[in-house]
């Protein structure tokens, strides 16, 4: 089979792979923030910062995605560190908007006994922000805010919707028009340029 034939397969396919994946999950809105916090406890000078993403709108959430974008180099970590895949002990993960800001959190992850991280500042009176030096016991052996007086959370650029492959498949009925508006011009160009042949008597 020619390329030219298979191309017009592989776009109805994608089409209707794209409308499947759409009806099966829509696009969800997200919001972005910023945190960091300040060493005011631990052994390690310096400030830890980050972005995580909620879904959209006030309430409860879990963090769908929470990264340490900078930390001390005394830390050891590799930067930036994708929290929810490094850290796959995951006590917590609550985070409480209102109004477009974070009231409330409670986010405690481990990696064994080599990494703990946490953003604790509660309405219930628990409070820490802490990302210990790797492989050295004890929360307060890195970056550590006993209170999280520092810890603070801004709204960072908006992400209007997650990015999955279903989103990037709705480009495929664009391109599959495109291909037909290609065909049909070229079909047109074909007949102008045909002349008929003419009969002299």
């Amino acid at each position: 089979m020619k390329l030219s034939q298979m191309l017009p397969l592989v776009i109805v396919g994608g089409a209707l792979a794209t409308s499947l994946v759409a009806w099966e999950k829509p696009a969800q809105a997200i919001q972005l923030f910023n945190f960091s916090f300040d060493n005011t406890n631990g052994a390690v000078n310096g400030t830890v910062s980050g972005t995580l993403a909620l879904p959209n709108g006030d309430g409860s959430f879990a963090a769908t995605s929470l990264k340490i974008n900078s930390a001390p180099a005394a830390l050891g970590y590799t930067q930036p560190v994708d929290v929810l895949s490094y850290f796959p002990f995951l006590y917590a993960n609550s985070f409480t908007v209102f109004n477009g800001t974070i009231t409330s959190s409670t986010f405690l992850a481990l990696n064994g006994d080599e990494a703990i991280f946490g953003l604790i500042k509660n309405n219930s009176g628990s409070y820490y922000s802490a990302l210990n030096t790797f492989n050295k016991s004890g929360v307060f052996s890195g970056v550590g805010d006993m209170f999280s007086t520092t810890l603070t959370y801004t709204p960072a650029t908006p992400v209007p919707f997650d990015t999955t492959p279903g989103a990037m498949l709705l480009t495929i009925p664009v391109l599959a028009l495109m291909y037909r508006w290609k065909q049909s011009r070229s079909r047109i160009a074909l007949r102008t340029t045909e002349k008929p042949a003419v009969t002299v008597s």
